[in-house]
C-alpha cells in the first residue's frame, strides 16, 4: 500500500477534474520500472551504509537488482550492520526473507566467493552438469543452457565475442 503514493496518474473524467488513480505496485510494463526499482533499492542501500558509517563500523554493501549484499571486517561489525540493515528496512517499509547467516563466505548469484577469490557455486556447477547431461534437441532445453552459458560468461564480466560458437547457436535456434 506505501507504494500507492508514488505512483500517482491522472485519468480524465468526461466533465470536471481528472480523478486521480494510484498503483499498488509497479506494472510489469511500466516503462523504466527496473530501473525504478534498481535506484529505489540503491538508495535504500546509501542509506544503510551511512547509518553503518555513523556507528563507526567498517561494512560495505552492493544491490544486485533486488538483492543486497554486505560485507564487514569483523563479526561484531556485522551483527551491527544486520540490526541497521532490519531497522531500515522496517522503516521503508520493504518486505524481505530472513536474511542470510553471517559468514567469512559470499554464496550469491551462483558464485561462492572467500577471502578474495570467487567460483562458481557447487550448487550451480551441479545444476548446470545435469543441464548439460539431460541436453535434448527441444528449443526450451537448448534455451535453458544457452541461457546459463550466458549468465555464466556475463557474471564473470567476459566479452560475448570470445564466444562465437555460442553466438552461433543462438543464431541457429532463432
Amino acid at each position: 500500500p506505501a507504494i500507492r503514493s508514488y505512483f500517482v496518474f491522472a485519468m480524465n473524467n468526461r466533465r470536471g477534474r481528472p480523478s486521480l488513480r494510484r498503483l499498488r505496485r509497479i506494472c510489469m510494463g511500466w516503462k523504466f520500472s527496473p530501473s525504478i526499482g534498481s535506484r529505489a533499492a540503491r538508495v535504500v542501500l546509501a542509506e544503510i551504509l551511512r547509518r553503518a558509517t555513523a556507528a563507526g563500523l567498517s561494512v560495505d554493501g552492493s544491490v544486485w537488482i533486488d538483492n543486497f549484499m554486505f560485507g564487514a571486517d569483523s563479526l561484531s561489525d556485522a551483527q551491527q550492520l544486520s540490526a541497521i540493515v532490519i531497522a531500515t528496512f522496517a522503516e521503508c517499509r520493504l518486505h524481505h526473507h530472513p536474511l542470510s547467516d553471517i559468514s567469512p563466505t559470499l554464496y550469491a548469484l551462483g558464485f561462492e566467493v572467500s577471502h578474495g577469490s570467487g567460483r562458481h557455486s557447487e550448487k550451480f556447477c551441479s545444476s548446470f552438469r545435469s543441464l548439460s547431461m539431460s541436453l535434448e534437441s527441444t528449443f526450451r532445453d537448448v534455451a535453458m543452457f544457452v541461457g546459463n552459458c550466458i549468465w555464466t560468461i556475463y557474471a564473470r564480466r567476459l566479452p560475448l565475442c570470445f564466444f562465437p560458437s555460442l553466438i552461433q547457436m543462438l543464431r541457429e535456434l532463432h
